[in-house]
């Protein structure tokens, strides 16, 4: 169900002023209709404000022996709500969950991409070792402190890309944690609402 501004800063006793500023601060969503009016869902509203107030909808049709009763009408809502809001919070788990594994998947193709490089730069290391070997044999006094140079410069950008390769692999092992975690948040969010979606009629007004 949704509602006008006016009838959003009512239900959840904040002002105007209030609702325009957390939808333009992006706390709360919205949807405009044809004539590009904002309207705001219920459930989104209980879950960014505490103590939103529903009003009682006499037309919803109950049993006959609760038909009289308004405070088992806004329970019923309030329930509703309740499960709405439980729905929304297992989407935005679902597509952090999903961000996650893209934001994964790229760490990882870089983590491949970096350890290939240091395979190529290894065998060309490998390569020239040979041919290093063999010139510093031949060197001459004044020229061996540049090979010395040249060959500490090697080692020294060797040791940089194994340090950032390891690295890598630290971060890739704090997402897989990470995963892990929203996973079993996740599955209890889902636990609860198949819970309450197997309750009866009865069992969810009375708990």
């Amino acid at each position: 169900m949704q509602v006008t501004i006016t009838k959003a800063a009512k239900m959840a006793k904040v002002s105007r002023n209030t609702i325009y500023n957390d939808i333009e601060s992006g706390v709360l969503s919205y949807t405009a209709n044809a004539r590009n009016k904002k309207l705001i869902n219920i459930a989104e509203l209980a879950r960014v404000y505490d103590g939103v107030e529903l009003e009682d909808n006499p037309k919803e049709e109950v049993l006959p022996d609760v038909q009289k009763r308004p405070d088992v009408l806004k329970s019923q809502s309030k329930q509703d709500i309740s499960l709405q809001v439980i729905q929304e919070r297992l989407r935005a788990a679902e597509k952090a969950l999903e961000t996650q594994n893209e934001e994964r998947q790229r760490e990882r193709q870089n983590y491949e991409s970096q350890i290939d490089s240091v395979q190529k730069t290894l065998d060309k290391l490998q390569q020239a070792h040979g041919q290093t070997v063999a010139l510093l044999e031949h060197k001459t006094n004044n020229g061996g402190g540049a090979w010395e140079k040249s060959i500490k410069a090697m080692e020294q950008r060797l040791s940089n890309q194994e340090k950032a390769a390891k690295e890598k692999a630290e971060r890739e092992e704090k997402i897989l944690r990470q995963n892990k975690l929203l996973k079993r948040a996740l599955a209890s969010e889902k636990e609860k609402l198949e819970v309450e979606q197997n309750k009866t009629f009865f069992q969810k007004l009375f708990g």
